[in-house]
């Protein structure tokens, strides 16, 4: 055996019984092993067969507010004010009505966790363990406030004066909603909000796409450090993007103003009416700007008496925009 697998076959020894020791102390802390697997977007692990779904009805409420650890988060319709929520030896779950406003937390106790994620491989689906919060129709609620470190959430339905939204790992998704202030952080994860109408729209993601359709939105002010940006078939007045590394697109929107920088990655604008009607300022550093058809090389000005306006800095990328009738 020569010296590079013997120095291989050493630190594979290493690590193996550098394992073991850390199962032994973190089972003797308490904790519990934690195998998972994950069949599409669902995750099991042993933790789940301990969990028991608990349903409580509550009085009314105006404001939502949910701490999370590992579970998903729905907030829906219903015919009654309620909360379903799981609890188990592992978990410290609660929830409790303060004045007006709901608080669920569901946290997980000390563990020693190893995660072993394996393809798709059977069609059966998991026993739905997420937070689920129910609201009756028509309801007008003050704040809906969702913080979960590992789970998606999910919005349907709802009305709210505002909402503030921090996943650290998931995906968001927003349907038919009301509001006036939405404020998002996420960490890793996707964001798709569809038939929504909002004032004003913040958002900051770390790793992950944003797509916004079929929506009203008076002001959209977003961050991405890597991931794609979609706006269709929406109106969106005012829009600011900043992106370190993901593409542009924006389809069939009606919009007023118009702001992004990008300094890697493709700006993509369709419009149904014509150039005259915007004016335009385009800077595409390493790359190319095609505008109506043309080629106009790294950058291009126009000028229309209309008060609508395209921004769009492009350091590395190409910059497209196109227009109808």
């Amino acid at each position: 055996m020569n010296k590079f697998l013997k120095k291989a076959c050493s630190i594979s020894v290493a690590l193996l019984l550098l394992g073991s020791v850390l199962l032994i102390v973190g089972s003797w802390l308490g904790g519990k092993m934690i195998f998972s697997y994950t069949p599409g977007e669902n995750v099991i692990t042993n933790r789940d067969i301990d969990v028991e779904m608990v349903t409580k009805e509550v009085d009314s409420f105006k404001a939502i507010n949910v701490e999370n650890d590992d579970f998903d988060v729905k907030i829906i319709n219903g015919d009654n004010y309620s909360v379903t929520y799981p609890t188990g030896e592992n978990l410290n779950s609660s929830y409790k009505i303060d004045g007006d406003t709901l608080n669920v937390s569901v946290k997980g106790k000390n563990k020693f966790g190893i995660n072993i994620s394996i393809a798709d491989f059977t069609d059966e689906n998991p026993d739905d363990h997420s937070i689920v919060v129910t609201v009756p129709e028509k309801t007008d609620l003050d704040s809906i406030t969702v913080i979960t470190q590992d789970g998606d959430c999910a919005v349907d339905s709802q009305t709210a004066d505002t909402y503030n939204l921090t996943l650290y790992c998931g995906d968001l998704s927003v349907t038919n909603s009301k509001g006036k202030t939405f404020k998002l952080k996420n960490s890793e994860g996707d964001i798709s909000i569809n038939d929504t109408t909002l004032k004003t729209f913040s958002g900051k993601l770390s790793d992950g796409d944003a797509t916004i359709s079929n929506s009203n939105l008076d002001k959209i002010n977003i961050e991405l450090s890597e991931g794609d940006f979609t706006l269709s078939d929406s109106v969106a007045k005012h829009i600011n993007n900043k992106q370190l590394d993901g593409d542009f697109t924006l389809s069939y929107c009606e919009t007023e103003n118009l702001d992004s920088k990008l300094y890697e990655g493709d700006f993509t604008a369709k419009f149904e009416d014509g150039e005259t009607n915007y004016s335009t300022n385009l800077s595409a550093e390493d790359g190319d700007i095609y505008f109506a058809g043309d080629d106009k090389g790294t950058k291009f000005q126009s000028k229309n008496s209309s008060k609508k306006s395209i921004t769009a800095s492009v350091l590395d990328g190409d910059i497209t925009v196109e227009f109808g009738e």
